[in-house]
């Protein structure tokens, strides 16, 4: 990987210009309101979306020096990122399942689906397929997003916008340290054409040497020590060029992971046992002006999912698992404003195609096929939005999507949106949204040993009701409250069946009765703080409350810009109350402080940045899923990462 990163390097270097650019403060937010794009597939300002939309900037990620998605996504209210030491889940307004690898969230980069194929997988630490330094905003949109996205757009819509020419510095390279025996590095470039292209480019390349990891289920072999079980290597790719409306982008990434949990019921304190996933897409598109009145935007795109892993049962004869999956894609909209910029019309279709969808397991030796299934299939879309604007103070959206699947057919998915804004600072917005995940194909046709597979599969449904209100407190501060319901029927549950195997199955039928609190303030002289919060009930219907589904959880970060010292302090504090395992044991309230320095001592292109997690060396443990024997899982303790950072020209 040190070449890659080198080669960026000189690639920026002839073009490097001397002038630098004014630093972006934590106060942007204030200065002008943020527009989001995946709400409704159009920029439009925050108070104006047809959504509970949020935006975390490039500055609040440098701020508080959050090192992933996962870790920038606990500071909007109603998430939080867990790990089972293998991969990442994000709980999102009292569900999240362990082991269902957050498939009921939509992940994209630049409106580009990221959710894998195989098992609609969206990953949010480090197994993530992009580096937090590329990103520029990152626009939250909660609730229902199948109207316009399609599946996967259940509880919420991620969208990750990356830095491009003109915003990145000609050139960002980054080293850093960190516990656990980790190193990384970063470089990114920028540069602007004379005939009017933008290039922007990046790569990371990541190394966790690992930890010992003690749990009292295994306390009769090696006293329940699992040994420098936990390394973990990675490499992300990505790079994005636009000229006068067209773009291409694309990314690679790999990571390979050591499993220390003995996951399956391997052998525990063996190394062997490891995942590796890599993941790789090239898109491109256009928009182009087709008169006065009508907008065209199309896209296309190549994506390819790799999964492969050893696990070991027997020292020396791995039983290995694999998936392979590539497929194809289109999306083409036509935008009509010829009532008005604010009265516009959208339909617009898209499609795909998967090539190959292939799972296969087998045993080393003796070998034993197990698994061999390659069932493709592929969708198509059609959908219809349409905003008016009824009065100067009062908008109306009301959307809607066809969908129809080659193995269960089709879904409809309606949305509805008022935004009524009867003063410049208040906004209030009433909103409903129905949404659907469709099954995978792991779920579908995964069919080994100890699991059956389930063809009859039908796509889960979920309908959300909310209320929000917004304030803003003139240039200063701004605070949001919501009321949400929803309902989730025919959810897909991993049951034991009658012959003593796992399969999925739809059966349960889930509701959530949530209130969520938001605020951001400048509090002078450089300080500014900020608040999220939900309050929630997550339970079956007619029955218990959802295991890891805390009553409350949220964050609440302070700061403070140094200005003559180009400096800054940040102290956050995650918070989350106790929530029942799988197997129903109870996991204790935990609160995490972290504190994030940063400094330019010597005022010119080099910063310092330091990092103290878990300050209070908290055991903070999370409820991982039934195939692992263990109840709970711990979360890293005191940990530290330390940095150099030298950017050139352009924006800091």
């Amino acid at each position: 990987m040190i070449g890659p990163l080198f080669a960026l390097l000189f690639l920026a270097a002839p073009n490097a210009a001397a002038g630098e650019g004014e630093p972006e403060t934590a106060f942007t937010f204030f200065e002008e309101e943020a527009k989001v794009v995946a709400a409704s597939k159009l920029p439009q300002p925050l108070s104006q979306a047809p959504a509970n939309a949020f935006v975390i900037t490039a500055a609040d990620i440098e701020l508080y020096g959050w090192r992933t998605l996962g870790e920038a996504m606990q500071s909007v209210p109603g998430f939080y990122v867990i790990s089972d030491r293998n991969y990442s889940y994000l709980w999102v307004r009292g569900f999240g399942r362990p082991g269902d690898y957050t498939n009921r969230v939509l992940l994209q980069l630049n409106g580009h689906r990221m959710n894998d194929n195989v098992y609609g997988g969206s990953y949010w630490l480090h197994d993530s397929s992009f580096d937090i330094r590329t990103i520029e905003r990152v626009e939250v949109i909660k609730g229902p997003g199948s109207a316009l996205h399609g599946d996967n757009a259940v509880f919420a819509v991620v969208n990750v916008i990356t830095k491009k020419a003109g915003q990145a510095p000609l050139v960002e390279a980054a080293a850093e340290i960190g516990a656990y025996r980790t190193h990384k590095e970063f470089v990114g470039v920028s540069r602007s054409f004379a005939d009017g292209g933008g290039l922007y480019a990046a790569a990371s390349y990541r190394v966790m040497g690992g930890q010992d990891h003690r749990y009292s289920a295994f306390a009769g072999t090696n006293g329940g020590l699992f040994a420098n079980g936990d390394r973990e290597e990675s490499y992300t790719l990505y790079s994005l060029y636009e000229k006068n409306g067209v773009f291409v982008h694309g990314s690679a990434s790999n990571r390979n992971k050591r499993i220390p949990t003995a996951s399956y019921g391997t052998l525990f304190n063996d190394n062997g046992s490891h995942t590796a996933d890599a993941r790789s897409f090239m898109e491109t598109g256009l928009e182009k002006s087709l008169g006065r009145d009508w907008t065209l935007n199309t896209r296309g795109y190549w994506d390819w999912y790799r999964y492969d892993a050893d696990y070991i049962y027997t020292h020396g004869a791995p039983n290995k698992d694999l998936g392979r999956n590539h497929w194809i894609g289109d999306e083409v909209r036509a935008t009509y404003a010829g009532w008005g910029r604010e009265n516009t019309f959208m339909i617009g279709q898209d499609g795909e195609i998967n090539l190959e969808a292939l799972q296969r397991n087998h045993n080393e030796a003796p070998f034993a096929l197990n698994l061999d299934t390659n069932k493709r299939n592929h969708r198509w879309a059609l959908f219809a939005q349409q905003e008016l604007k009824v009065r100067d103070d009062l908008r109306l959206t009301l959307g809607l999507r066809f969908d129809r699947y080659q193995q269960f057919g089709n879904t409809v998915n309606p949305r509805m949106a008022a935004v009524w804004k009867p003063r410049d600072e208040d906004t209030f917005k009433f909103l409903y949204g129905s949404a659907f995940r469709a099954p995978t194909p792991y779920e579908l046709y995964y069919n080994s040993a100890g699991y059956e597979e389930n063809p009859t599969l039908k796509p889960e449904t979920v309908r959300t009701y909310e209320a929000v209100y917004e304030h803003r407190f003139g240039r200063t501060a701004w605070a949001s409250v919501s009321y949400f319901r929803t309902e989730v029927r025919s959810l897909m549950t991993q049951i034991t069946n009658p012959n003593g195997n796992f399969q999925f199955v739809n059966r349960e039928s889930i509701y959530t009765d949530g209130a969520e609190l938001a605020a951001r303030a400048e509090l002078g002289r450089g300080a500014a703080a900020r608040l999220a919060y939900i309050l929630q009930g997550t339970r079956e219907l007619g029955g218990d409350r959802l295991s890891n589904s805390p009553t409350h959880a949220g964050t609440a970060g302070l700061s403070q810009r140094f200005y003559a010292h180009d400096a800054s302090a940040a102290l956050e504090c995650f918070f989350v109350s106790s929530r029942r395992t799988v197997r129903s044991t109870t996991l204790a309230p935990t609160a995490l402080l972290s504190l994030n320095l940063r400094a330019r001592p010597w005022r010119g292109s080099l910063s310092v940045y330091a990092g103290l997690f878990n300050l209070a060396d908290v055991d903070y443990r999370a409820a991982p899923g039934n195939e692992l024997t263990q109840d709970a899982i711990s979360m890293d303790g005191r940990n530290f990462n330390a940095g150099l950072e030298y950017r050139f020209g352009g924006r800091r």
